[in-house]
């Protein structure tokens, strides 16, 4: 571990955005101010980046020189730029660390091998589709149709992609209120069909009297569930496939209602309740998996799991 003097600190205070502190925790990376190839190659591998175009390519920048020799000044100064730099200085820093043979243009191959070796630092290679893209930036960001990218161009390419991904971040009233809103969806099917799915069990006293139904009959009801339970989630499983999560989750509370309104029904018979015990059956049996895969695909992580506990609540 080197030791800075207080003049090469100050001096790197003035030319970074980093603190002393930081400053200071480069020097601890080598036992010396000078740095060889070896060395600087040594320090990028520690700090998890082990590819040799890159270090090439960030090594070209702090010797430049030639004679083989950088510091860590040099280094301190160049990362603060990666880091701490405005938005022209990091842009104009990766295209010379893009540009592998210096004539101020990045080609396709270029963009493309020194991306790769970036990702491929902790990641698998490009696939062909991934440097097709690529490409296709290129492409379009050429607006001189030269097949190159020179560094307007590029800096216009890297402003317009940073203002799209921005744009698609954020986030408007509208898009809260929709959130809001299947939240409430969400938490509405959830309570409808944990209170559907009991309601024959707990009525049978009712069902007896007013549908004059015998003991045997209410056990068939019994059976009826447990071939919703079974059949259910097959059927609801194909159709999640085909249409959908979000849909089924629909489709299958609407048959929840249409069973409960069946069961409003003036009409008194052992077939009509037959009849609404399945297919209440079958939407409530369907709706915890089609609702597990909306949330799934509606919300982020940490929102999902809290979803995922509201649901459970509900239906303790």
């Amino acid at each position: 571990m080197v030791q800075p003097t207080q003049e090469t600190v100050d001096r790197l205070l003035n030319e970074t955005r980093f603190t002393e502190k930081e400053i200071r925790s480069f020097f601890e990376l080598s036992t010396s101010e000078e740095l060889s190839r070896s060395d600087f190659g040594e320090i990028m591998t520690q700090q998890g980046l082990s590819s040799p175009l890159i270090q090439d390519r960030i090594w070209e920048s702090l010797d430049k020189d030639g004679n083989g020799n950088g510091s860590i000044s040099e280094l301190v100064v160049f990362v603060a730029v990666l880091l701490r730099g405005t938005d022209s200085e990091v842009v104009d820093a990766f295209f010379r660390i893009f540009d592998l043979n210096g004539d101020g243009n990045l080609s396709p191959d270029e963009v493309i091998a020194t991306y790769g070796q970036i990702r491929a630092t902790g990641s698998e290679p490009l696939t062909p589709e991934q440097e097709d893209e690529l490409r296709v930036f290129v492409a379009e960001a050429d607006t001189n149709k030269d097949g190159n990218l020179d560094i307007e161009e590029f800096r216009a390419a890297i402003t317009a992609l940073k203002s799209e991904t921005a744009k698609s971040q954020k986030k408007t009233m509208r898009d809260y209120l929709a959130l809001a809103g299947l939240i409430f969806l969400t938490i509405w099917f959830e309570t409808s069909t944990s209170f559907a799915l009991p309601v024959i069990g707990a009525l049978s006293s009712y069902f007896k009297d007013e549908y004059g139904v015998s003991d045997s009959q209410l056990g068939l009801l019994s059976g009826l569930y447990y071939l919703s339970a079974t059949v259910g989630p097959m059927i609801g499983g194909l159709f999640v496939v085909k249409r959908g999560p979000t849909i089924v989750l629909v489709a299958a509370n609407i048959v929840v209602l249409l069973g409960c309104v069946l069961l409003a029904l003036p009409v008194r018979t052992f077939g009509m309740l037959v009849v609404a015990r399945l297919v209440i059956g079958l939407g409530g049996e369907v709706t915890p998996f089609s609702n597990v895969e909306t949330l799934a695909l509606v919300f982020g992580r940490d929102v999902f799991m809290l979803m995922c506990g509201v649901r459970n609540l509900i239906q303790a």
